[in-house]
């Protein structure tokens, strides 16, 4: 019985060894030492470190399909109120004068002016100032180049007049520069004068 019994010791000993070693080496493959914690990492690989957050946001990649501005390009510029009219003879176009709206037309001659446009000839019946100088331009007839919608109110000179539309054409100390639609005889509210040119 004393050898059976330590047969018996023997084969449980040989079993314990067994499931340990089993343990162990199951433990490490899956990553894992036998107390549940992880197995040693290689120490030539680097340690491992969280991401690091930012409140900034990422600066944006350029797309490779839209060719990067260079230095020397500029944006197109939206033409301002400021600058005088394209001329015709620059831009190789040939003038429109205006000549469906409503209202008496002023006289247009086949004399150019302003780099292309046919001259028109209106009656101003009201002083008014220029746009931008602020230069007065007396009554009477005056040579026009062209006209342009400014989508700025002219001042009103009398009951239920309106008009955005200003005219191109000289101060009385000969500046440039563009002068009220309402001051002119000729035309009608909120559109432009028959027999002048439209501005380019």
């Amino acid at each position: 019985m004393t050898t059976s019994r330590s047969v018996l010791i023997g084969v449980v000993s040989a079993l314990a060894v067994l499931v340990v070693g089993c343990s162990v080496y199951i433990g490490f493959t899956a990553g894992f030492d036998v107390g549940g914690g992880r197995a040693p990492e290689d120490a030539s690989a680097a340690p491992y470190e969280p991401p690091v957050t930012s409140s900034e946001p990422p600066a944006p990649v350029p797309s490779t399909s839209e060719p990067l501005p260079s230095e020397t390009d500029s944006p197109a510029r939206e033409p301002m109120i400021t600058d005088p009219p394209a001329s015709p003879e620059d831009l190789g176009v040939e003038p429109t004068v205006m000549d469906h709206a409503d209202g008496k037309a002023c006289r247009t001659s086949s004399k150019v002016v302003a780099g292309g446009y046919p001259s028109a000839t209106c009656r101003f019946w009201k002083k008014s100032r220029g746009l931008l100088s602020g230069e007065p331009l007396a009554t009477g007839s005056q040579r026009i180049a062209c006209q342009r919608d400014l989508d700025i109110e002219n001042p009103v000179y009398t009951a239920k007049q309106s008009n955005s539309w200003w005219l191109w054409t000289t101060s009385d100390d000969d500046s440039w520069d563009w002068f009220p639609a309402t001051a002119v005889a000729e035309g009608a509210s909120d559109q432009p004068i028959n027999g002048v040119a439209l501005c380019e």
